[in-house]
């Protein structure tokens, strides 16, 4: 039953991909930061799929695989958030924010909010310090890596 439970998570994951690559090319913004939210949910993908990989083989689990997919996840994280921000601040508005559901969720109240208040960009800065925040361990984590791989060749 394991063995089975390992496949259907692939598939799952698998299905996360298309999934965030449907949402990624059918957003309303404009094509660099289309772009960067495809990166983004391109990277999240892949960090789904090492950690897998690091979940249920064990060589790849003592070879980092767990570490190198969190990192990746956080990373693929605080991409998107700081394209979002940097989109809001390009177009001076957080409309593209506000979801037109019946029940919209918290980003989307608080996007009206400073819409009516006049402080969108004050919050596309915050998604943009909250994205680099999110950013910079990933980031060390992997500038790290490549310093020490240098230095043993």
């Amino acid at each position: 039953m394991p063995n089975v439970i390992k496949w259907f998570v692939l598939v799952f994951i698998a299905l996360v991909f298309v999934a965030v690559n449907a949402v990624a090319f059918d957003s309303r913004l404009g094509i660099a930061s289309t772009i960067s939210i495809a990166v983004a949910a391109n990277l999240f993908a892949l960090s789904l799929v090492v950690i897998w990989l690091g979940s249920y083989y064990q060589g790849l689990r003592d070879a980092g695989f767990l570490v190198f997919g969190h990192a990746t996840f956080m990373l693929s994280v605080g991409l998107g958030i700081l394209a979002l921000g940097i989109h809001g601040l390009l177009v001076g508005e957080c409309g593209f924010l506000i979801s037109d559901r019946a029940i919209p969720g918290i980003i989307s109240k608080v996007a009206a909010w400073a819409t009516e208040h006049g402080v969108c960009p004050w919050l596309s800065m915050l998604f943009v310090l909250f994205g680099l925040f999110m950013l910079w361990p990933s980031l060390q984590l992997f500038y790290g890596i490549t310093l020490r791989s240098r230095r043993t060749r």
